[in-house]
């Protein structure tokens, strides 16, 4: 099932969105086990998921939709809704429920995302940027700390987020993402505080 709020209208000040997402889960009853069809606030039909592989680092696989990238957040609902400490942006929030209890949530467009740091190194969430169509057979340059950047294929970029917050000694501006495809960008970083970590997305 996957439902897109969209948000191109406004940016919202505080974690509005967020919380307005939490609530289309439950009332779509994305912890039912009934499975097949699909939402989409922003009208029309959404196309068909098809799944993508290789699987995410802890074993999930993430459904991939034409018209959906960006900083993606996969776990489950109970653990997803202690992390977000406000959400401010424009775009669009793109969920998908992957089964198991699993959701994955996709921001599409411009937004600046807090989490609470000590409930994120608690989580076993995934955080990664899923390409889609948009960059398809783009590049990706993800860079850690003053290491020098890697450069990986731009359909799916796992980011070590809660690995980074897991350790103590991490602060400040730590991970640097850029991708490039054909007439499309996308800048994504982290940094890293005492008790939070703030996550930034500019896709152009």
């Amino acid at each position: 099932m996957k439902t897109t709020m969209c948000t191109k209208g406004g940016a919202p000040r505080t974690s509005t969105i967020w919380l307005l997402a939490w609530l289309f889960l439950a009332v779509l009853g994305l912890n039912a086990g009934a499975a097949g069809g699909g939402t989409q606030t922003g009208g029309g039909i959404p196309p068909a998921p098809t799944e993508l592989a290789p699987t995410g680092e802890e074993g999930n696989s993430l459904p991939v939709v034409a018209d959906t990238h960006g900083l993606t957040f996969v776990g489950r609902l109970r653990e997803l809704r202690v992390l977000a400490l406000s959400l401010q942006g424009r775009g669009s929030i793109v969920i998908h429920r992957l089964g198991g209890g699993i959701v994955a949530v996709t921001l599409v467009g411009d937004y600046r995302l807090e989490l609470d740091r000590a409930a994120l190194v608690r989580t076993n969430l995934d955080v990664l940027f899923l390409g889609g169509v948009s960059f398809q057979n783009g590049l990706a340059f993800l860079q850690i700390g003053s290491s020098s950047p890697v450069t990986l294929d731009a359909a799916r970029v796992p980011l070590p987020v809660a690995r980074l917050a897991a350790e103590r000694r991490a602060q400040g501006n730590l991970l640097n993402l850029d991708v490039l495809a054909r007439g499309k960008s996308a800048h994504v970083t982290a940094t890293f505080a005492t008790d939070r970590v703030t996550l930034t997305q500019r896709i152009q």
